[in-house]
């Protein structure tokens, strides 16, 4: 199935695109994170899902971005959850650029 959706109506600076699969095999979910950025654009695939976003720059999940100290970091279903790994970097990175509050004041 294609298909267009245009999110232009929103201040948010971050947006989270995710999918959940049937079979409930949650290493089979898609997870795109991105972030406004005019001129720019990417293409993701993951396994028969794919995207093409203009005026934006695709943010990597990773475990990488754990912050190690928190007491839920060395959890199995915490440091594998892809939305608890992004959690992580939006913490260090979105408050740096300034965007954290109004970004948590437009969560979809």
């Amino acid at each position: 199935m294609k298909g267009t959706i245009t999110l232009d109506k929103s201040d948010s600076e971050y947006f989270y695109l995710c999918g959940v699969v049937y079979s409930w095999i949650w290493a089979d979910n898609f997870h795109c994170v991105f972030k406004k950025a005019e001129g720019k654009e990417f293409s993701y695939k993951f396994r028969d899902t794919e995207v093409h976003v203009i005026n934006a720059e695709k943010i990597e999940i990773s475990e990488k971005w754990i912050d190690w100290k928190n007491p839920f970091a060395q959890h199995r279903l915490y440091k594998t959850c892809r939305n608890w790994q992004f959690a992580n970097w939006f913490a260090k990175n979105a408050k740096k650029e300034g965007d954290y509050l109004n970004s948590l004041n437009n969560c979809y």
